[in-house]
């Protein structure tokens, strides 16, 4: 019913709305279990995205909205994306489908130095337990295969050098509690203003179009 509202509220105009529809992936049987997913994604040059509190029971603490635990959630919430690209990365699923594109969506960026750092010694200081073997650096596959929504993390602009420009995408949030938005031009200003302008047009324009493949919007 989701992607039906979808199809039709894009359809007023599809050169500017561009919709994410929702998949469920319970009727995926094969094994490696998301291997069609990846392959299909792959051929149909879709990235596939990843958005926040939508992992499963068994990644996540905090279910409901009405949880004691609730107060955690901001704490740990990006515990479900790094485990979920961490995997993706070690065990070999970018090695094997290298045009795939994945969006982490609100997982929010401000852990991504970190992250990052950590995955590079973990491929660099510890064996692999995953069959298939990396031909290249753990986090080069993320630099050519994952983008990061970024919100209100000048946490992420400020750890660039390993994240690299051209991963990294802005975004407000509309209409969700958390967006910036009236107040998202400030934010660029704040966080960008230190930035050359060739960076700035791709947090902000570019790094999406490359993602989704969009063609030029009409002025």
């Amino acid at each position: 019913m989701y992607n039906e509202w979808l199809s039709e509220f894009c359809s007023y105009d599809p050169q500017r709305l561009v919709g994410v529809a929702f998949m469920s992936l319970y009727d995926i049987d094969s094994s490696p279990i998301y291997d069609p997913l990846w392959a299909t994604a792959q051929e149909l040059e879709m990235p596939v995205v990843l958005h926040e509190i939508t992992g499963g029971a068994e990644s996540r603490l905090i279910n409901f909205y009405w949880e004691e635990h609730r107060s955690l959630d901001p704490v740990i919430a990006p515990h479900e994306i790094q485990r979920t690209l961490g995997m993706m990365v070690l065990s070999g699923v970018f090695e094997q489908f290298p045009p795939l594109k994945v969006i982490s969506a609100e997982n929010h960026a401000d852990w991504l130095p970190s992250f990052l750092r950590r995955l590079k010694k973990a491929f660099r200081d510890s064996p692999s337990s995953y069959a298939t073997k990396l031909s290249m650096d753990a986090v080069d596959y993320f630099h050519r295969q994952v983008y990061v929504t970024y919100m209100n993390e000048p946490e992420a602009i400020e750890g660039r050098e390993i994240i690299y420009m051209d991963n990294l995408v802005f975004a407000t949030d509309y209409p969700h509690g958390a967006s910036t938005l009236p107040n998202s031009q400030d934010v660029v200003d704040r966080d960008f203003a230190a930035l050359p302008d060739g960076e700035r047009r791709k947090m902000i324009h570019d790094n999406i179009v490359q993602a989704y493949g969009l063609a030029p919007v009409r002025a």
